[in-house]
């Protein structure tokens, strides 16, 4: 049946059962190579979509969803959807958005991954493991290197007349690589995303993923103690991924954050500004509407380490008094809405990472932890992470040093934040959707020896 049809066919149904409905349409496409020892090892393209229902009875939304769109999955749907609503028990009274609103433009899109072609990407990650092993005769092996894209529409209706549609696409590079030297063995990474593979610059990937292995031989533990640190952009980006949902609202009110009450309170240092845009140039989670249809908008979660606001969906906004700051976000077409951030990062400040280093003398700069999002407790801030990086001696990374753990509080490290680099970059880790600069922080308590 044409998703034209199935859509009409719904709302007439539905229109006798539900106050309200809506239908959320997610397809997409990944295509996934891996090259291992000179050879394609891993080749997978999947296409996959799923339409959802959220029906609105008495103000309770019930949800149900189906892959299938066909007569009998407008049934399926409307009894699934009905029977969930009757099933909830809610202290707010939903309603959907009007068609209507004004949408800021998204930028220019820069989607070309058809700019160069699958055999031409395949060739491009065996270039890419040549090149890597080739860079220094203590380079053992290349662990992984893998090619990933991605193409992805949605489509957001309901029986208000709202019809909004959104396409976008993009995809990452990796390599990992091990490196020996007698019985010292390490390893490193380096990565890219892009809209456009010719943007993945194989030279400097493996060069990066080289000189990260071959600099951490001879690492070892450093004593236990506070020291001042460096938190590379990638780490504090992780960090802000791992701790975003303290700013959900959801979260807030039902007590998993430490961010309740604090509205118009100073949480971190007078630097810090943490930013939710889902027009930025550079990140990956970018649309001018959320799954609910509510326009979305750059937004200043904390200004000058003062907490602004919450990230909201209708339901949370409702309870809240307030209005919808458009993250009402599901994680696919077979879930409720949540609350999600778009594109969320730290505003960069005017430093390099060379400053900060030299602001850090006798500290440590940490480039890579491990285990994040088992080591950490969102509702009290608390984190305990394996860590490694370099000390720092006369305003230089010098000795190699793994084998550590550092740990604190999430919101103590908001207070002392002392510096932020100009090195904003959206990572890997978080799929493009959040980043962070450098950033210099007073104090971080290391385990070692």
């Amino acid at each position: 049946m044409e998703f034209n049809t199935f859509t009409r066919k719904i709302f007439q149904k539905s229109r006798v059962i539900f106050e309200e409905a809506e239908i959320f349409r997610v397809e997409s496409e990944n295509l996934k190579i891996g090259v291992f020892k000179g050879e394609l090892d891993k080749f997978s393209f999947s296409n996959t979509s799923g339409v959802s229902l959220r029906g609105i009875l008495k103000g309770s939304p019930g949800y149900s969803y189906t892959e299938a769109i066909d007569d009998k999955s407008v049934d399926i749907l409307i009894e699934g959807a009905l029977s969930s609503a009757e099933s909830v028990e809610t202290d707010t009274r939903l309603t959907l958005p009007e068609a209507g609103e004004s949408y800021d433009a998204m930028p220019e899109p820069k989607n070309k991954l058809n700019s160069i072609t699958t055999e031409d990407k395949i060739k491009a990650m065996l270039q890419l493991e040549e090149k890597t092993l080739s860079r220094d005769s203590r380079i053992q092996s290349v662990q992984e290197c893998m090619y990933q894209e991605f193409k992805s529409r949605r489509i957001v209706r309901n029986s208000k007349g709202l019809d909004l549609e959104h396409s976008d696409e993009g995809g990452f590079a990796y390599v990992s690589v091990v490196s020996r030297n007698g019985t010292d063995t390490k390893t490193g990474s380096s990565y890219r995303l892009f809209r456009n593979p010719l943007e993945m610059d194989i030279d400097k990937m493996s060069e990066e993923a080289a000189e990260e292995s071959l600099s951490m031989l001879g690492a070892s533990p450093v004593a236990s103690g506070m020291y001042p640190a460096v938190i590379r952009y990638n780490v504090f980006a992780e960090l802000l991924e791992a701790f975003s949902p303290i700013f959900s609202a959801d979260n807030v009110q039902k007590g998993l954050s430490g961010l309740k009450g604090k509205l118009g309170m100073e949480i971190a240092s007078s630097g810090v500004t943490l930013i939710d845009d889902p027009f930025h140039k550079d990140g990956f989670s970018g649309s001018s509407f959320d799954d609910e249809g509510i326009p979305t908008s750059r937004k200043l979660i904390v200004e000058s380490g003062v907490l602004r606001t919450y990230l909201h969906n209708i339901r949370t906004a409702e309870k809240d008094m307030t209005e919808s700051t458009g993250n009402g976000f599901r994680t696919s077409y077979k879930t409720a809405i949540g609350v999600s951030p778009t594109n969320f990062y730290m505003e960069p400040g005017e430093h390099e990472l060379e400053e900060l280093l030299e602001r850090a003398d006798g500290g440590i700069l940490i480039t890579k932890v491990a285990g994040i999002h088992s080591g950490l407790d969102t509702v009290s801030g608390d984190f305990s992470v394996q860590a490694q990086g370099y000390l720092i001696k006369k305003g230089k990374k010098e000795d190699p040093v793994n084998g550590i753990t550092i740990s604190g509080n999430f919101y103590d490290l908001l207070l002392h934040v002392e510096e932020i680099g100009s090195d904003l970059k959206f990572t890997l880790p978080g799929n493009g959707h959040f980043g962070s600069p450098s950033v210099l922080v007073e104090r971080i308590s290391i385990s070692g020896i």
